[in-house]
């Protein structure tokens, strides 16, 4: 039963970080491996809650046993089993993977803020990819709606 609480605290403490960081840390320093720091965080606190909710299906015999590392498996098994249970939304799912993939792009490449408040993700070529700083803040929004969610769902442990 802790594991599940234990996630989700995780989940809250990691979009804590992500919130203070775009919020406030970039805002003194510009610096864009902030944002990557938040993006990484906010990818992180979105898996940690799924993991709240599906290790809480697990206590529960509804969601079989699943690998651990593998957010693709995890994000399948939310969808088929967790969405319409305690209403959830398909967006929430396309967010994920949204974070995840700009995670993902911006890993070991360079990265740099532009003057119009955009994360240009570069390859080093002709190749590049921009992410508006707002966009990256509504997911830190999004993200914490959605852990507040599932703390509604993993913190009423005796009602069900």
């Amino acid at each position: 039963m802790e594991s599940f609480t234990e996630a989700f605290r995780q989940a809250k403490d990691k979009v804590k970080v992500a919130d203070y960081g775009v919020n406030r840390i970039l805002a003194m320093s510009r610096d864009a491996n902030v944002v990557r720091s938040a993006l990484v965080n906010v990818r992180d606190a979105q898996e940690r809650a799924v993991d709240a909710i599906l290790l809480y299906e697990r206590v529960y015999k509804r969601v079989p046993a699943y690998p651990v590392g593998h957010l693709e498996t995890k994000l399948r098994l939310f969808s088929q089993y967790c969405i319409k249970r305690y209403k959830f939304t398909d967006e929430t799912v396309k967010d994920i993977r949204l974070v995840n993939e700009w995670v993902r792009s911006s890993e070991g490449l360079q990265i740099s803020l532009s003057s119009d408040n955009r994360l240009v993700i570069s390859d080093g070529g002709f190749q590049s990819q921009s992410v508006p700083l707002a966009g990256i803040k509504s997911m830190i929004v999004k993200a914490n709606s959605f852990i507040d969610a599932v703390g509604k769902v993993v913190q009423n442990v005796g009602s069900d």
